[in-house]
């Protein structure tokens, strides 16, 4: 007897990709186009560094109304009366820039050698990877140091730009792969952490617009893009001698409406996009 269907793979369709997380504040916005996180995040987003590999996970769910009648039952009516979402991940890091995430709540203090008026300016960057502080500012740093960057002295102890130096010389800041995990721009400045702090607590309950970056071998991206996000807060820290330090990071997806899919609009918890690969 003859098959009736042909169970073919195209060649254009492959499977292996590794996925990397990107956060805003909520409100940040951003255009569904490629990101190369090898060069520089969008404007506004922190990367949150290496991800363990088989940790990525989306679940969306919706709860439906139905209503049966007659004997036997039959389905007569249904409505979505419920959607739900939750995205998740563990990254490789202890860093608190990683953890507050997980611990969900208020932002990471940093504590930082000088203040805002003896910080050193930006006089010019290579995308995220170095930085032109000038000969006698570059000084001030050696290899190693954690540096924060930011336009104010509340960005410099509050915000989430932040790099690691590997060499500093003729007036250079190298910034070890993948280099700032932010945007800088010419007049922000920069300060040496000394160390950081996060609460465990407090009553806030912060959003944020993630996006879940996945790059396919074949070129193809495809970014999970959730715009109203909120930290669960179940976390568990677990340091062995044996084990590699993971942070586990795990968002409820919030409600928002678009127009974009009826003009009546559509009440929607994320979307996923998808980019060919480039010719």
């Amino acid at each position: 007897m003859p098959k009736t269907y042909e169970n073919l793979i195209q060649t254009r369709e492959v499977a292996l990709a590794i996925e990397q997380l990107l956060v805003a504040p909520y409100g940040t916005t951003w255009d569904a186009t490629r990101i190369y996180l090898n060069s520089a995040v969008p404007t506004g987003f922190t990367h949150l560094g290496a991800v363990v590999e088989d940790t990525p996970q989306l679940t969306i769910g919706r709860e439906r109304f139905q209503l049966q009648t007659g004997i036997p039952r039959v389905l007569q009516y249904q409505a979505v009366r419920g959607v739900t979402g939750q995205f998740q991940m563990s990254l490789h890091s202890n860093s608190n820039r990683a953890v507050r995430f997980a611990v969900g709540n208020v932002g990471v203090y940093k504590y930082i050698v000088n203040s805002f008026g003896n910080a050193v300016a930006v006089e010019s960057h290579t995308g995220v990877t170095a930085i032109w502080v000038g000969t006698a500012g570059a000084q001030s740093f050696v290899a190693g140091d954690v540096i924060a960057i930011g336009a104010t002295a509340d960005a410099l102890t509050r915000g989430d730009n932040e790099a690691e130096a590997y060499i500093s010389t003729l007036g250079w800041l190298y910034l070890t792969s993948p280099g700032a995990v932010a945007a800088i721009s010419d007049d922000d400045v920069v300060a040496k952490i000394t160390h950081t702090t996060i609460p465990f607590g407090t009553i806030q309950m912060p959003n944020f617009h993630v996006l879940g970056v996945a790059d396919f071998i074949d070129g193809v991206q495809v970014i999970h893009d959730f715009q109203k996000a909120s930290p669960t807060g179940e976390w568990t820290e677990q340091i062995r001698p044996d084990a590699n330090v993971q942070t586990a990071v795990q968002f409820d997806l919030m409600g928002y409406s678009t127009t974009r899919y009826s003009t009546t609009g559509e009440l929607i918890v994320g979307e996923r996009v998808y980019i060919p690969k480039t010719p």
